[in-house]
């Protein structure tokens, strides 16, 4: 999950859906689960990644 979002928020890959995701402002993985932090809360992010069309 982690390479999946930090692919789609890197200029270098041009994604189209890097908006969608650009309230993220860190992702950790420090157990199997990943956990992102965000800049201000954010209603729709579950939404925008429930439907991952972005990876």
């Amino acid at each position: 999950m982690k390479f999946s979002f930090e692919r789609v928020l890197d200029p270098q890959t041009g994604s189209s859906y890097s908006g969608q995701l650009a309230s993220i402002k860190s992702i950790e993985t420090p157990s199997p689960t990943a956990c992102h932090h965000a800049e201000e809360p954010n209603s729709g992010f579950l939404h925008k990644v429930s439907a991952f069309n972005q990876g």
